[in-house]
């Protein structure tokens, strides 16, 4: 190797260098150049690499597995008994048998059937579920909402709220009978 004094070329800036430092240490692969003053081999100390491989970051993933024109039958059957609200039960009445298939896998597929059955079949561009399946799942889809739409008026006429703001109000009311009963007597 040529003798480049007390400077290196590099595409950095150029730095100083002692003069009794060794060049054949220097490999050509270097990104950086440290400066290292002269000491024994023995003396480094070996840093492990804690960086992973590619292979083992390679996580296990499931295999996608369409759903069966069986298991989508399975599927809006139990919705059909169970409404949209219960995933888990839905899983454990239809699906407790198939491994495969979790209850947002489910809650999934019934999202994807009620867009299907909505829009034309030249649109749909998955395996064909029949269309008698796919009117199940609208009129499933219309009761469900229906009944979650009676649900949430039934609970917003029922609110804690507004029991506590008659409350309150009644209480104001009754205060100023008590103060004004205070002040006469």
């Amino acid at each position: 190797m040529p003798n480049l004094g007390k400077f290196v070329e590099s595409d950095h800036d150029s730095a100083p260098l002692p003069t009794d430092m060794s060049f054949d240490k220097i490999t050509t692969d270097s990104k950086a150049v440290v400066v290292v003053p002269a000491m024994s081999v023995g003396a480094l100390d070996v840093v492990p690499d804690h960086r992973k491989s590619k292979q083992s970051e390679v996580v296990q993933r499931r295999i996608r597995q369409p759903f069966s024109v069986a298991e989508v039958e399975a599927l809006v059957q139990a919705v059909d008994k169970l409404g949209t609200r219960r995933w888990c039960d839905v899983k454990l009445r239809a699906f407790d048998n198939a491994k495969h298939r979790t209850y947002v896998d489910l809650k999934d597929k019934w999202k994807t059937l009620v867009h299907t059955a909505r829009i034309l079949p030249q649109q749909r561009r998955e395996e064909p579920v029949p269309q008698e399946l796919l009117d199940r799942v609208l009129t499933a889809h219309a009761y469900w909402s229906q009944q979650q739409a009676k649900q949430q008026l039934k609970l917003q006429y029922h609110q804690p709220e507004s029991c506590l703001l008659l409350y309150n109000s009644t209480m104001r009311t009754s205060s100023r009978c008590d103060g004004d009963e205070k002040n006469l007597g």
